[in-house]
């Protein structure tokens, strides 16, 4: 049997309320990429984790918003890695902004008002492998 030796290491990106996550193994994955401009303080923190940028073998994006995908395409430019994300998210991503949000809740209703569905002029799209 092989046994997989991975570690999943957490960046948290200050008052963001952001966390990326980093699962170290033979080709490491990083999970999310952050806000746009998000990628100095994950991959100075992926060198103090002893993870080298061409050591990333997949970006992995959980959903389309771009606090969790904002800095994908300055990633793939720096690791070279293939960018992974559900299809019915990837538009979102190809167009570098949130697309139509469907709020379910009362909460959810009153930040839509904060959020914007054009595209975010500080967000590269990409299109996803």
């Amino acid at each position: 049997m092989n046994q997989i030796n991975s570690k999943i290491i957490p960046i948290s990106l200050s008052l963001r309320l952001v966390t990326v996550f980093i699962i170290k193994g033979t080709r490491s994955v990083l999970v999310d990429t952050g806000y746009p401009g998000s990628e100095r303080m994950i991959l100075r923190k992926m060198i103090h984790s002893g993870i080298r940028p061409e050591e990333i073998g997949m970006i992995l994006i959980t959903h389309g918003h771009t606090d969790h995908f904002g800095s994908a395409a300055a990633f793939k430019e720096k690791t070279g890695a293939k960018v992974a994300i559900h299809k019915l998210d990837a538009d979102n991503l190809r167009n570098g902004g949130y697309g139509r949000l469907c709020p379910t809740g009362m909460i959810g209703r009153l930040l839509l008002s904060f959020i914007s569905d054009k595209p975010d002029k500080n967000v590269r799209g990409l299109e996803p492998e």
